[in-house]
């Protein structure tokens, strides 16, 4: 025993000395932190059904899978601190904000936003519908929603009735647009969305068959504004799903103009 003490000692002794006179080891780096979204979607956690907001993880999902990944991300609330560094804010369909949260205060929020060269995408409900910004759309020059469009528009927060799974035809106008390039003369969306009414300011970019304007686009400020009266991001029965064909490019097309680089 005393004998391999002997030979072990030694040995220990010079690996620590090698350790100590030798290269250090090198320090594992954290990685760099991930850049802050330049597109936002709004999304606020809530148990409250009133408030339910449907389409936030298809519209995120589509982004992530189309070249967006590093750059979009939640916003959770619509206030000045929360929108700086944004390119683009897209408000998916919301049926109410919080009752701490007064609507006048986000539309002023909104408002500036553009003003000061931001893109928004206000879809379905958002655009000042039956819910949210019923009383006062957010941008009355650009347009607003009218009509009744579902029956069953209350089987989410009420829990009852079938979710609609009727389809409409929407037509693009033919005069050229970045939103519109590339999409089919006319596409499908499901019934349950607004007509538009667009505002002196606004132009219509695509209508329903029988009825009101689909898509109005128009400028304020420095910024653009785009009202998509389908629900983008949801699908049959309310479930959340990436859009696809002609509504995948229709949501690339309209992000990408409203960050100003088409």
């Amino acid at each position: 025993m005393r004998k391999t003490m002997k030979i072990l000692i030694p040995l220990l002794l010079l690996g620590l000395a090698a350790n100590t006179s030798g290269a250090q080891p090198t320090a594992r780096t954290a990685p760099p932190p991930a850049p802050p979204p330049t597109i936002g979607i709004y999304f606020h956690p809530t148990p409250n059904p009133a408030e339910a907001i449907l389409g936030y993880e298809g519209i995120k999902m589509a982004l992530e899978e189309n070249g967006f990944e590093e750059s979009v991300g939640y916003v959770d609330r619509l206030e000045a601190a929360s929108l700086a560094g944004l390119k683009v804010l897209i408000l998916p369909r919301t049926h109410a904000f919080p009752r701490e949260r007064p609507e006048s205060a986000i539309r002023a929020a909104l408002r500036a936003f553009v003003e000061k060269g931001g893109g928004l995408l206000l879809v379905n409900e958002s655009v000042g519908w039956r819910r949210i910004f019923a009383a006062e759309p957010p941008f009355p020059e650009i347009g607003r929603g009218v009509g009744t469009g579902d029956t069953y528009q209350n089987s989410v927060s009420g829990g009852v009735g079938p979710m609609t799974i009727k389809y409409v035809t929407l037509a693009v106008e033919p005069a050229p647009h970045p939103v519109t390039s590339g999409l089919p003369k006319e596409f499908r969306a499901l019934h349950d969305l607004p007509d538009l009414q667009p505002g002196p300011a606004g132009r219509i970019l695509a209508r329903r068959n029988g009825g009101g304007a689909a898509l109005v686009a128009g400028t304020i400020g420095k910024g653009r504004v785009l009202l998509a009266a389908p629900a983008l991001g949801l699908g049959e029965r309310n479930l959340e799903e990436p859009p696809n064909g002609a509504a995948l490019k229709l949501l690339l097309n309209g992000v990408r103009w409203l960050a100003g680089t088409e």
